[in-house]
């Protein structure tokens, strides 16, 4: 229930987090640092093992790379800070479609006996609202429940006038700033001073000249010849003092007159070229529109220069510059297969090889089974790796969980069975050896001692220490026995000098070392009494 998430009041309460990977988002109009959950109930054991993660570009789009906040509720275990450091996110914008800054929490823990219960949660603010020791404020809001009137002057403005807020009236404003009672218009009569302004009143020139804008706004003086480069015209010269009048001798016999000028060159170039690739055929004088048939006349009395052949002409993979194979994919069966498909009905289809000489398409599911890793397969790996928090089985059911982190393998949801096929017990091992055993091999350096141990709710039960050497050995610091222990067979209780330093409420039955040895019983006062 969102509202009663975010109405401040741990009176409205809102069950979260009830399955593995349920998640909440967090969102503010600006970036935020940091937030508060306040919890009425909080999560059982180890808490919901929250993963964190900030929105990026996009519509619900959130990264959860590097970004591991101080999590102050210990996994939604008890009501706590979220903070963060505004370098431990990248690129951290507001989503596309709510206009928010989000910050997504998701629970990955696979069960939880209690799940967390949440009265409201609650952002910091992104101003900081202070009056420091040097007497700089920022204050939000201020308010002024009375000022002082000077005499009785009416229709008064509020000014700070030697460092004390007074009233004054309209016309002492006007004198305070130097205006007038029946105004100014200073924007239409003088022009407002700026740089470009300034620049150009200081403008001094010698010649014809031209003024240029700058980049900067500012104004400058270009000689003629200054402005000719800035237009790009260095080439541009007075035309009626270097033309030469028509001369056909000229023209026709040097095409690069020192007198004449790069238009008319460019022009005769032009001429003969056209000259030389155009076949001219005769006219009768008459106007001829190119028209009907007139259209196909020309196709077929005008030669291209570029073939080698008359019209029309049929071009080869030589003349083309095409290689069979290099250039081009050579004709065969395979590209005659692959063009009998059509175009693909849905998304994600894959081509495959049918056998029969054929392509075809294939779905997802139907391509996994082509690949022999089906839902009914039984694929065979030599390696599997899965990631931190990955999961083999299901929430609802049978769930083992890998936390690479904390290097835990938690398997819940169900009984395990070893040698058994239905488990009565969250472990029963069933063995066919005549000698049954569970065997634990304390492999660190300086293992001494194991211990089997049965708690309730965190409170220690019943507990066999046993030693390196199998014997029993009672642990100095906790009252282990808080049940009673039966024994079918012989119990052997190792001899010693004295019994151990007295504990309250708790009585000692040991093996004095004499010659035979002896059976004592030690009280809680440390009286030793020989039994009989």
């Amino acid at each position: 229930n969102v509202p009663n998430m975010v109405d401040g009041s741990s009176g409205t309460t809102t069950p979260i987090f009830q399955a593995d990977n349920e998640y909440i988002i967090i969102g503010a109009d600006t970036a935020f640092q940091e937030f508060e959950l306040i919890y009425t109930q909080g999560a059982s054991g180890a808490g919901i093992k929250p993963v964190f993660g900030y929105s990026i570009a996009g519509t619900n789009q959130f990264t959860e790379a590097g970004f591991t906040p101080v999590d102050g509720t210990n996994g939604a275990r008890n009501t706590g800070v979220v903070a963060w450091d505004a370098s431990d996110v990248v690129n951290h914008v507001a989503d596309t479609t709510t206009g928010k800054f989000q910050i997504r929490i998701t629970r990955t823990r696979g069960s939880l006996s209690t799940e967390p219960i949440l009265g409201y949660v609650k952002t910091t603010s992104t101003t900081e609202y202070l009056w420091d020791k040097d007497g700089n404020a920022n204050i939000k809001t201020l308010v002024i429940s009375t000022v002082a009137a000077e005499g009785s002057d009416v229709d008064k403005f509020l000014v700070d006038s030697s460092g004390v807020v007074k009233f004054r009236t309209g016309a002492e404003v006007l004198s305070d700033i130097g205006g007038s009672g029946s105004g100014h218009n200073h924007s239409g009569v003088y022009e407002p001073a700026d740089a470009g302004l300034t620049s150009l009143a200081a403008l001094t020139y010698v010649s014809n000249s031209f003024i240029k804008v700058t980049a900067t706004d500012t104004y400058v003086i270009r000689t003629i010849a200054e402005t000719k480069t800035d237009l790009s015209l260095n080439n541009v010269t007075n035309v009626a003092t270097n033309d030469t009048a028509y001369s056909a001798t000229s023209w026709n016999t040097n095409t690069d007159a020192a007198t004449k000028n790069t238009i008319r060159d460019k022009v005769e170039t032009m001429d003969t070229a056209i000259g030389s690739n155009t076949t001219h055929r005769s006219s009768d004088g008459s106007d001829h529109s190119i028209v009907g048939s007139n259209t196909t006349a020309i196709g077929l009395n005008t030669t291209h220069r570029g073939l080698s052949s008359g019209n029309p002409h049929s071009v080869t993979p030589t003349e083309l510059s095409l290689v069979i194979g290099t250039n081009t994919q050579a004709h065969g069966d395979i590209l005659d297969d692959l063009n009998t498909l059509t175009a693909s009905a849905s998304n994600g289809q894959f081509i495959v090889a049918t056998g029969v000489g054929v392509f075809a398409y294939e779905s997802t599911t139907t391509a996994r089974t082509s690949l022999g890793i089906g839902e009914s397969d039984s694929p065979t790996f030599g390696g599997l790796v899965i990631a931190d928090g990955g999961t083999i089985g299901q929430a609802a059911g049978p769930l083992i969980e890998f936390d690479d982190s904390n290097n835990f393998l938690e398997i819940t949801g169900c009984k395990v069975g070893m040698g058994i096929a239905v488990p009565l017990y969250a472990l029963h091992v069933a063995s066919a050896d005549a000698h049954h055993r569970i065997q634990i091999d304390g492999i660190a350096a300086g293992s001494t001692s194991g211990f089997f141990l049965t708690s309730d709710a965190g409170t220690y039960g019943a507990t066999i220490r046993l030693s390196a050497t199998g014997v029993y050995e009672q642990y100095a610091t906790q009252a282990w026995y808080q049940n009673h222990v039966m024994l079918d067979g012989v119990l052997e209780i190792k001899e010693r000098a004295a019994a151990k330093p007295n504990t309250a409420a708790y009585g000692q039955l040991w093996i004095k070392n004499t010659v035979p040895c002896e059976l004592w019983f030690t009280d809680d006062a440390g009286l030793d009494t020989k039994i009989i």
